[in-house]
């Protein structure tokens, strides 16, 4: 089991042309194949919607295309509860990062699993051992 944030799987259904791209694709097919399990917070919702909205070089077709693609993967989500919640302001204060960022987190610690995101800045705040870059995963 791992858990991904919206980098990740933002990558699964937009085509770009960045490095990370063909490990994402990857990993995506592991999922879909279901050689790889995988799972997010609700909150996975939200931004998969704002990146496609905000990403200028898309169209509006573009989005539609990306949401639905988004829609038809069924990502396993788990909704909070407010001890989640609770976890996720002591997370963010404690690594000075967003409560967004810090439910991907608090999720691999309660599941004793390995978060994987694209995002750099966040893998460096952190500095936690079972937080994964998306270029690492041959470590998985």
């Amino acid at each position: 089991m791992i858990v991904l944030d919206a980098s990740v799987v933002y990558k699964w259904i937009i085509d770009e042309d960045h490095p990370t791209q063909v490990l994402a694709l990857r990993l995506r097919e592991e999922f879909l194949l279901g050689k790889t399990k995988a799972m997010a917070p609700n909150i996975i919702f939200y931004e998969i919607g704002n990146i496609l909205s905000f990403k200028a070089a898309l169209s509006l077709s573009d989005i539609k295309r990306g949401w639905g693609n988004f829609v038809k993967l069924n990502f396993p989500v788990i909704s909070p509860t407010s001890n989640f919640i609770k976890k996720c302001i002591n997370f963010s204060k404690k690594y000075h990062v967003t409560v967004y960022d810090a439910s991907y987190a608090v999720l691999a610690q309660e599941r004793r699993c390995k978060l994987i995101t694209a995002d750099e800045k966040f893998v460096k705040s952190v500095n936690l051992p079972n937080i994964l870059h998306l270029l690492h995963l041959s470590v998985i």
